[in-house]
């Protein structure tokens, strides 16, 4: 005669089994347990807080999903009434019911889907390419990954400037304002030349006030340092930059009075008109050791903000207003005018850091590479 298993003990054998093969997936995986386990979390922590509300979007899928439960509940009394049920008729909460699990069941098999792939990535080590030149390191950890992220980010922003350079033979100004002290624009917006809406900006008006403010209400990934948990927006909506421009070579322009009044809005052609511009060419220190734009961790600016850039002379991780990244970088990414990202670490010579910061400072790459030995 067999006895009966007792429930504690099958309990316990289940528990034994789960932890036993927790401890082989992570043994298996390594490193990586943290991000299969925890990604989930990571994801919605870092995309929510950059994530603003379509209404009209929102909308459209509550009808959509209304006129799904309607329809499914006349097709499942349909199928009641011609079938033996006992039941009088089929109500509406079992069509609530039958339309949660079906939605349930959905989100499950996208979720096993994603979960499968992810599993799949790390043990290959499969770069996901991401669109429009960015990439997601599926084999490295999370901070390399962001970090090769930002630097992607950063490149997008040379080749930006490059092309601007090449259609105007000039670099963009660091921020334009009216002589009465009125700030207009900023870099962002002249580096995204040909992207996003550039044409649909007056540059009478300033950047945050109608209708130009609408376009600067948002958050823009090329501008956000996947490695910082935000902030992303400011207290009046605009969305903000993780990065910021060399004041030495994006200086703020001043529009010569009467200039925007007499119709012609194009502070570009204003600037190039009063010799207020640089090219390539005025950079003499050479343009792959000129300091363009670098990531920031504090004080940040909107994207659209006309004084969004700093002095790198300040120092790496020295000051609040100054250039830096998180602490696990020990240092900072910028681009150089040549289009090149390069790392800087947050112990370089600060002679060097100023001699990189000027454009025409006379400075030779020798004798900046013998300063940072020093």
């Amino acid at each position: 005669m067999s006895v009966p298993q007792q429930p504690g003990k099958s309990k316990l054998r289940w528990w034994i089994v789960a932890a036993v093969a927790l401890v082989a997936l992570t043994c298996w995986l390594g490193s990586d347990i943290e991000h299969l386990l925890l990604g989930w979390i990571y994801f919605p922590l870092r995309t929510l807080p950059r994530m603003s509300v379509d209404w009209p979007s929102l909308a459209v899928g509550a009808v959509g999903l209304v006129l799904f439960v309607v329809l499914l509940h006349f097709t499942l009394s349909w199928f009641a009434a011609k079938g033996s049920f006992t039941h009088p008729g089929w109500c509406w909460r079992s069509s609530l019911v039958i339309a949660g699990m079906l939605l349930l069941m959905f989100l499950a098999g996208i979720s096993l889907v994603g979960a499968t792939h992810q599993l799949v990535w790390m043990q290959t080590g499969k770069i996901a390419g991401r669109p429009e030149g960015g990439v997601g390191i599926i084999g490295l950890g999370q901070d390399e990954a962001n970090r090769m992220q930002e630097m992607s980010n950063l490149r997008q922003f040379g080749d930006g400037l490059h092309t601007y350079h090449d259609t105007f033979n000039s670099l963009p100004p660091g921020g334009t304002m009216t002589e009465d002290g009125e700030m207009l624009h900023g870099w962002g917006i002249f580096a995204l030349h040909g992207y996003y809406y550039p044409d649909a900006i007056d540059y009478r008006i300033p950047w945050n006030k109608p209708p130009n403010d609408r376009i600067f209400k948002c958050n823009l990934e090329e501008f956000v340092n996947p490695a910082l948990r935000g902030p992303y927006f400011d207290e009046q909506g605009f969305g903000l930059a993780h990065v910021a421009g060399n004041v030495h070579v994006l200086p703020i322009r001043k529009i010569p009075a009467g200039r925007l009044e007499d119709g012609d809005g194009n502070a570009r052609a204003i600037l190039k008109e009063t010799g207020q511009k640089m090219s390539f060419a005025d950079i003499k220190d050479g343009t792959s050791q000129t300091l363009l734009i670098g990531t920031v961790t504090e004080n940040f600016k909107p994207w659209g903000h006309p004084a969004n850039v700093r002095d790198p002379g300040r120092g790496i991780n020295k000051s609040p207003d100054g250039f830096g990244g998180p602490p696990s970088w020990k240092g900072a990414d910028f681009v150089f005018c040549d289009g090149s990202v390069r790392q800087l670490s947050e112990k370089i010579d600060p002679r060097v850091l100023r001699q990189l910061a000027t454009p025409a400072g006379g400075e030779k790459g020798a004798e900046l590479e013998r300063l940072g030995k020093e």
